[in-house]
């Protein structure tokens, strides 16, 4: 027998699965009906309507020309809406400045530096962090006007805010300080914004005049930097000119009589480069009323002459300041302070630009931006025809005995290191034999000679 024979080919064999040891039931059932549903024939029936044709072609129609309009709808339009989310849902994070909507600028590489850098650079020796400001967080309704008020306040004083606002009727730059009890991200914080909205939106006067600019203090800031926010006031004044004004007043002119043509000269001047001091009165002692006051040129002389108001000049006894009531009574237009002193903090009224800034080593020291902008050059014109009413209970500053000890003799100190560095920039300018140093040469002789340094 062959071998072939002997071993039969092997058959493959498929193992058995489910699938062959129960085969399922090959015959099928059509699954799908062949009559519609009772809904799908509503349907039908429903369309096969003229009417409801014409209320879904009419309803498409409206979709599109709304999406169409949304898409052609103007950049201002645009950026208010993305601003009211913004102050409704941004996080306070120390980074979420740099997500406000930036304006359509000129194609400029200096547009890609985010806000917090350009503030970290223009207050580069402040001691606040730059990323705590948020500028312009309401705007005024009203175009600016030509002088504007820079003030600065706390979330309490917005009766304030607004007493002043309807008094001068015109454009005020306001930096107002919040604290953040438990870090910028606190829900104190967030409190607090509210409240300031709530505020704002309310006082119909705030919304058409003042533009708020919001300090949020860093974590565990313990006091009120009173110079840096005056700095930040100013720089985010819309107006050309400033008037340097606190927050407590009871009376003050209003914009209009300032930019009267009896005051034509004043803008000349201030442009050239001086100052306008306006005059401050107020009651001679505690615990007296307050609510009745002169308003008028006449009525402050006759008040003063009979010993029931004064001028204040803080640093000094009523009617005693460098502004001079004797002066003021007399004078028929306005005339310049000749008693300057390093002492001396009115309010006054200076371009935006091109003065010196108030230096922020300092809690709290208006004569120190005073002083700076004198040894720059300027004059002080006192305006004979306007002034301020103060209770006289304000103090100067709000800083402790320990406190204005050392601010004090930091402020000596800063006096001689400003006269040195201005005697020194005009000389490299070379303007230290004109007039625009003569400030200069005298407080220099005047400080040298007090402190014992040389003998004159």
């Amino acid at each position: 027998m062959s071998r072939s024979s002997s071993h039969p080919p092997k058959i493959h064999q498929r193992r058995i699965s489910l699938s062959t040891a129960c085969p399922p039931n090959l015959t099928k059932q059509d699954t799908r009906t062949h009559t519609y549903s009772s809904s799908l024939l509503w349907c039908q029936r429903l369309w096969a309507s003229r009417l409801v044709r014409w209320l879904a072609y009419l309803y498409v129609l409206a979709s599109m020309l709304f999406c169409f309009f949304q898409l052609m709808s103007s950049p201002s339009e645009v950026s208010s809406l993305r601003t009211d989310a913004y102050l409704d849902q941004q996080p306070l994070g120390s980074d979420s400045i740099n997500h406000i909507q930036k304006p359509l600028l000129p194609s400029s590489k200096l547009n890609q530096l985010n806000t917090q850098l350009r503030l970290s650079k223009m207050f580069s020796k402040s001691l606040r962090q730059p990323d705590n400001v948020r500028p312009f967080w309401f705007k005024a309704t009203d175009p600016a006007t030509s002088i504007g008020i820079t003030t600065v306040l706390a979330l309490d004083d917005m009766e304030l805010l607004e007493k002043m606002a309807g008094q001068w009727q015109g454009s005020i730059s306001a930096v107002i300080q919040i604290e953040t009890k438990d870090g910028l991200n606190s829900g104190h914080a967030v409190q607090a914004l509210s409240r300031l909205r709530r505020e704002y939106e309310t006082r119909p006067l705030l919304g058409k005049y003042v533009d708020i600019h919001v300090v949020l203090q860093p974590f565990r800031t313990i006091r009120t930097r009173l110079q840096g926010a005056r700095n930040l006031a100013r720089l985010f004044s819309r107006s050309h000119y400033v008037m340097h004004t606190p927050i407590k007043l009871l009376w003050l002119p209003s914009h209009a009589s300032l930019v009267d043509p009896s005051t034509a000269g004043l803008f000349d001047r201030l442009d050239e480069g001086d100052a306008f001091v306006v005059p401050t009165f107020a009651f001679p002692r505690r615990n007296v009323q307050t609510d009745v006051y002169p308003t008028d040129r006449e009525g402050m002389i006759e008040w003063v002459d009979s010993g029931r108001m004064g001028l204040l000049d803080y640093h000094w006894s009523l009617n005693a300041g460098p502004t001079s009531y004797l002066e003021w009574r007399d004078a028929t237009e306005p005339y310049l302070v000749t008693d300057y002193d390093y002492h001396y903090g009115p309010v006054y009224i200076t371009t935006k630009e091109h003065h010196p800034w108030c230096e922020e080593r300092f809690d709290d020291q208006l004569p120190a931006c005073v002083y700076t902008t004198f040894l720059n050059g300027a004059d002080f014109y006192v305006l004979h025809n306007a002034f301020i009413i103060r209770s006289g209970q304000e103090p100067e500053n709000e800083l402790t005995d320990a406190e204005r000890l050392i601010q004090d003799g930091m402020y000596k100190n800063y006096r001689i290191e400003q006269c040195a560095f201005y005697a020194r920039q005009f000389d490299q300018h070379g303007v230290y034999d004109t007039g625009r140093a003569s400030h200069v040469k005298q407080e220099c002789i005047k400080a040298l000679r007090k402190e014992k340094i040389v003998k004159i």
